[in-house]
């Protein structure tokens, strides 16, 4: 059975139960056939990509190209429309994870089984779940408009699956815990630490704070970048955002501007013998996890990340309620704020806010429009 059509000088066609595409190679002048998928939407797809090359004089690429070539391409088109941290994440995947496994390698050769055998090898190494998916997630991504651009002939991302993962249990400091951790820290870093507990604020965002960004006159701090894999950009999901400080951190936050040294980045939070920009995973290995071990009751595993659900914890037990938290800590889906829900006891500081409540504005303003 054969059943073919023209597209703008690409031929759909199946023939022998799978589409294909038909269509002259400017480079060669030979009548090339490629497989499409198994469906006629990828097919037409297919062509569609195929079809404008041809019309822009490309070179449709062989599917000899190694996989390093079509990697720079794809890079090439997609990072304009990309964040400067997504960028940077892409290039630091690819030159630790994806070039010595498969820069050398044919993009024709780049199969489903190769791929899985990359994936299960990061996690034998010890590389965590989360890491490993977010690597193949990107692997799928360009596999998939790899097929769309012609590189290869099928889409084969469908058919590698990500790893199993379970719901991360959140651990909190308790405020005890927290004062506990302070002391092992001790200065400077005890001030590094109230920071985290009573802003929020990611890793990233604090460490890529100004002191521009903060006013003590009007009590308020600006959160306007992060670093992210080395990139200095926007805050995640740009939200940008400016928060009050509490008492307990604007004390510390003086104490520590008056020590600060000084900076070429004006950090607020500098590595405190150069001034130099603070490093996440230097810091956490030598001062924090060992103040953590320090501390009996904290979990040895505890991470730096985890102040921030320390955070949200203290607000909730300070009266605050999930649109507060979700706000404050910066979370543009309700889905992240709704994971503090279990911290809230009851309902009756709710009700309690009706006891003596016999209408007000809003509800005035209604009625009499």
């Amino acid at each position: 059975m054969s059943r073919s059509h023209s597209h703008k000088g690409v031929t759909v066609t199946y023939k022998h139960g799978s589409w294909h595409i038909i269509y002259t190679d400017p480079a060669t002048g030979r009548q090339r056939w490629q497989k499409a998928g198994a469906t006629r939407d990828a097919a037409e797809a297919l062509a569609r990509t195929v079809a404008k090359r041809l019309d822009a004089n490309q070179n449709v690429a062989p599917s000899g190209t190694l996989v390093s070539v079509v990697w720079t391409k794809w890079m090439a088109e997609n990072a304009p429309a990309l964040k400067a941290s997504t960028v940077g994440d892409y290039r630091s995947m690819y030159n630790r994870h994806f070039e010595p496994a498969f820069g050398n390698l044919r993009i024709r050769d780049l199969t489903r089984e190769k791929v899985i055998a990359f994936r299960n090898r990061l996690r034998d190494e010890g590389l965590g779940v989360k890491r490993v998916n977010n690597l193949v997630a990107v692997i799928k991504t360009f596999l998939k408009w790899a097929n769309l651009a012609g590189y290869i002939a099928a889409d084969i991302s469908g058919d590698i699956k990500l790893l199993p993962t379970t719901k991360p249990i959140r651990k909190y400091l308790t405020f005890s815990e927290y004062e506990s951790l302070r002391a092992a820290l001790g200065e400077p870093y005890s001030h590094y630490l109230t920071f985290a507990v009573y802003s929020g604020l990611r890793a990233g965002e604090q460490w890529a704070l100004r002191w521009a960004d903060v006013s003590f006159s009007r009590n308020e701090i600006y959160v306007r970048q992060a670093w992210s894999r080395d990139v200095l950009g926007d805050v995640k999901g740009t939200y940008q955002r400016t928060i009050g400080m509490p008492l307990p951190l604007r004390e510390s936050l003086e104490a520590w501007h008056a020590d600060c040294p000084a900076s070429e980045g004006d950090w607020v939070f500098p590595h405190p013998a150069t001034g130099k920009r603070l490093c996440h995973a230097n810091f956490t290995k030598r001062v924090f996890k060992p103040a953590v071990k320090a501390v009996s009751t904290i979990p040895d595993d505890f991470s730096w990340h985890e102040l921030r659900h320390t955070a949200a914890a203290f607000l909730i037990d300070a009266g605050a309620d999930l649109l507060e938290v979700g706000v404050w800590l910066g979370h543009s889906q309700w889905d992240t704020t709704k994971q503090y829900a279990h911290l809230i006891k009851g309902h009756h500081g709710t009700a309690r806010r009706l006891d003596n409540y016999s209408g007000g504005k809003s509800t005035d303003d209604r009625k009499a429009g």
